[in-house]
């Protein structure tokens, strides 16, 4: 850096695989912040990516210490803020925080958001909403929370991710199927299942939506909503897009209660992606998590948008403003290739070239190989492929939706 020249704000990044991976984290730190990943190669995603991480900052890497040891490597890059993209590692960002006196959410928040019992029971308390949920560890617990909650219910771990090992229960036998096989013993829950109405976002359109969300010292503003289509079975995303179909009274009611809900859970500082079930009573919350929405790098800042929603992550953690999303008539979209719930594994994609040529579509992502497990159990990581595009409206993407999925319905094996 020559004589005279600014001296950026140095910020951590506790890296786990998550939201964006280094390859999205260095260039959006460009000019903004020098970047210091903290990294755990005990972890197989990371040091898978030691070459990717050390190209794109600099490197602490914690292997083998304890909390108060890695607070102690820390404090030698004099390190003005810090932030995490990983589900994994909001608790340990909020402990490394909090030591550190650095701004993020606090350690009991993030047990909050960390722990789906945790937070259904804070909701609850600060009068946001009255879900139950009931935290289980056996077959017989299950039963007696079903006798608490009633049915239709949802089976889920307490500190799960993208809908793994995610149950709907709605007889006696989905329960009996449920805990046949699946290890309760690490902490699941059960809780009422939300029924969605159509008519909120549209008949064509998942009954859901994401909202996404910075808080800077206790002030929240809401970057963007998107839209969702519909779930296949049980949980598993196959796509969504922005922006979302909501009327103004709809998107407003989804807003406020994103707000209250941050507010329950006391966050005071950082990036927030915050699921919301539309019903015919109004919106409820699904979840709320510590860090800004999966794939959405790829959906916007290589598009028409240009909008860099790891550098809003970046900004917010250091006490800026995010960038705002550009105004777009255009819809941007992202489609997730799901098999069906027999499917067993991946043939392979014959379709894919075919949508690779589908109107607006900028990126394809095969993350499926022959022989690719795909049980429905494993949740939305049973994707095979990814499909980023742009589009003039939602009329638009509705035929580009019927023919991703038709074009790569041939993939998969079956029992």
């Amino acid at each position: 850096m020559s004589a005279g020249a600014l001296t950026l704000p140095r910020l951590a990044v506790v890296y786990n695989i998550g939201s964006a991976g280094p390859t999205q984290i260095g260039p959006a730190a460009e000019g903004l912040c020098e970047v210091v990943f903290v990294v755990d190669t005990d972890v197989d995603i990371v040091r898978t990516r030691m070459a990717e991480i050390a190209a794109a900052g600099n490197v602490c890497d914690v292997t083998g210490l304890d909390l108060d040891e890695q607070a102690d490597a820390l404090k030698r890059w004099q390190l003005d803020a810090i932030t995490t993209f990983s589900d994994s590692e909001v608790l340990r960002t909020a402990e490394l925080a909090q030591m550190l006196g650095l701004r993020f959410l606090s350690p009991d928040t993030a047990r909050w958001i960390r722990d789906k019992t945790a937070q259904r029971q804070r909701l609850r308390e600060s009068g946001v909403e009255d879900m139950m949920s009931v935290p289980v560890r056996s077959a017989e617990e299950v039963a007696e929370a079903i006798g608490l909650v009633g049915l239709p219910a949802v089976l889920k771990p307490r500190q799960g991710t993208a809908g793994r090992n995610t149950f709907r229960l709605h007889t006696q036998d989905d329960v009996t199927q449920a805990v046949t096989g699946t290890d309760l013993s690490s902490g699941y829950t059960v809780e009422t299942m939300l029924r969605g109405e159509p008519s909120v976002a549209g008949p064509q359109w998942g009954d859901y939506v994401s909202v996404e969300s910075s808080v800077i010292d206790g002030v929240v503003q809401h970057l963007l909503v998107c839209g969702k289509t519909p779930l296949t079975y049980p949980f598993r995303e196959t796509g969504q897009f922005f922006p979302a179909t909501l009327d103004a009274e709809a998107q407003t009611e989804v807003l406020d209660l994103t707000t209250r809900a941050l507010h329950a859970l006391e966050v005071t500082h950082g990036s927030t992606h915050t699921e919301i079930k539309l019903t015919a009573d109004g919106p409820r919350i699904i979840e709320v998590n510590g860090r800004l929405g999966g794939h959405l790098y790829w959906m916007f800042s290589d598009g028409q948008t240009g909008w860099d929603v790891a550098r809003a992550t970046l900004q917010t953690a250091l006490g800026l403003p995010p960038d705002p999303m550009p105004d777009t008539s255009e819809v941007t979209y992202l489609l997730r290739a799901q098999p069906p719930v027999d499917a067993v594994s991946l043939v392979g994609l014959p379709g894919i070239d075919a949508v690779r040529g589908l109107p607006g579509v900028r990126r394809v992502d095969v993350r499926g190989q022959p022989g690719k497990d795909v049980g429905w159990r494993n949740g939305t990581s049973t994707q095979v492929a990814l499909v980023y595009g742009t589009v003039p409206d939602h009329a638009a993407l509705l035929p580009v939706i019927e023919a991703f999925h038709a074009e790569l319905a041939a993939s998969y094996r079956y029992v």
